[in-house]
C-alpha cells in the first residue's frame, strides 16, 4: 500500500510557501554557477597568459629541451627550436645541475601554469629559484666572466633577464624532477641569454 502525503495550502501559507520556493531556486541556480566556475578552471581550459591569453594548454610533442611540457603545454614546437637554436653566448664549465637550471628558465613560455606566475608582461618567479641558480652556476663563465662576479647573488641574476623576483606561493618555480641522469641540451653546450625574457620575446612576436 503506498501512502500519499498531501499538503494544504492555505491563504495564510501562500506567501512562506513562495518565499520557501524562491530559496530553493537561488541554491540551485548558486550550485550551477558554482560548477560552471570550477570547469572553466580544470587543466585543460587554463589560460597561457604570456600569449595575451589568446591560447589554452593542450598536448604538443617534440618540444626539444622543453620536453617534460609536452601533455601540457602552451608553446609550439617551433618555438622552442627558435628559443634555442638563436644566437646566443655561450656559458663554459657550467656543472649539470647549472645546465640543467637555465635550460628549465628558459622554457618558462611553455609552461601550462603561466596564469598563475606570468602577470603585468612578467615572470614573477621564486627567489628560491635565483637563488638556487646563482649557487649552481657562479662558477661558470660568461663572455670570459666569473658569473658570480657578474651577479652577486641570486636576485640580480634574475633581475637582470627582467624577472620579477617575489617570495610567494604563486611564481615560477623550479622542479628538478623533470631532467633524467641522460638528459642533455641538444645545441650540445649551455647557452646563457644575458636577457632572457627580451630574447624569447624578439624570437615569439
Amino acid at each position: 500500500m503506498r501512502t500519499v502525503f498531501y499538503i494544504i495550502v492555505t491563504p495564510n501559507m501562500t506567501d512562506r510557501l513562495l518565499e520557501f520556493v524562491v530559496f530553493l531556486l537561488w541554491i540551485l541556480t548558486s550550485t550551477i554557477a558554482e560548477n560552471v566556475v570550477t570547469f572553466e578552471h580544470t587543466d585543460d581550459r587554463k589560460l597561457c597568459t604570456y600569449f595575451e591569453n589568446t591560447r589554452h594548454v593542450e598536448m604538443e610533442p617534440g618540444l626539444v629541451n622543453c620536453s617534460w611540457y609536452t601533455n601540457a603545454a602552451c608553446c609550439k614546437r617551433t618555438e622552442v627550436t627558435s628559443v634555442f637554436s638563436s644566437n646566443m653566448m655561450a656559458l663554459y664549465l657550467a656543472t649539470q645541475d647549472c645546465q640543467n637550471r637555465v635550460n628549465y628558465m628558459m622554457c618558462y613560455f611553455c609552461s601550462p601554469d603561466q596564469y598563475r606566475w606570468f602577470k603585468e608582461r612578467k615572470v614573477h618567479i621564486c627567489s628560491s629559484f635565483c637563488d638556487s641558480t646563482h649557487a649552481a652556476c657562479k662558477d661558470a663563465f660568461y663572455r670570459g666572466v666569473r658569473l658570480g662576479d657578474i651577479y652577486k647573488n641570486g636576485t640580480a641574476f634574475c633581475q637582470a633577464q627582467t624577472f620579477e623576483v617575489v617570495s610567494s606561493i604563486n611564481c615560477f618555480k623550479y622542479d628538478p624532477t623533470v631532467f633524467g641522469s641522460a638528459h642533455h641540451l641538444v645545441i650540445g653546450h649551455i647557452l646563457l641569454i644575458p636577457f632572457i625574457i627580451e630574447a624569447v620575446c624578439a624570437i615569439l612576436h
